[in-house]
């Protein structure tokens, strides 16, 4: 949970719609953790001065802040880039709401990306058509 390099754990080959919901579950996790629990660690990490960097939820559990991996394309699709700059311009939690807002929308679309690569006999089963809408937002843990 540093300012690394980049990502660690961001890649995996997911086999199943089950296991994407699982992925999804564990970086929305660790990103729901970053906003609440480690908010001190997290903003500590979100160096104004530095160009670009982006919250990363990983398939393990954990959180981490990076700058985005320099080659083109990535292999997932990348968070909001520039967490750290608006920062000192918002009310802490105006700045922590639109974070949450921006990694929903990354979330969905690491989902996304991994459920386009299953065949069509393993995209939405009737079990599975709708795990992801029955997950939160990532701003509702912010408002609890």
């Amino acid at each position: 949970m540093d300012a690394a390099p980049g990502p660690s754990s961001r890649v995996t080959i997911l086999c199943s719609v089950g296991d994407i919901f699982s992925d999804f579950r564990a970086r929305r996790s660790a990103i729901v953790r970053a906003l609440t629990e480690d908010l001190e660690k997290f903003a500590a990490l979100c160096n104004p001065g530095l160009d670009c960097l982006c919250l990363y939820g990983n398939s393990d559990g954990t959180w981490e802040v990076a700058p985005p991996p320099e080659l083109v394309p990535p292999e997932l699709p990348e968070p909001a880039l520039g967490i750290n700059i608006p920062r000192d311009t918002l009310y802490r939690s105006d700045w922590v709401a639109l974070l949450a807002v921006f990694t929903d929308s990354w979330l969905l679309a690491v989902a996304f990306f991994h459920g386009a690569s299953l065949d069509r006999d393993d995209r939405y089963t009737d079990r599975d058509s709708s795990l992801l809408s029955l997950s939160h937002t990532m701003l509702l843990p912010l408002l609890i």
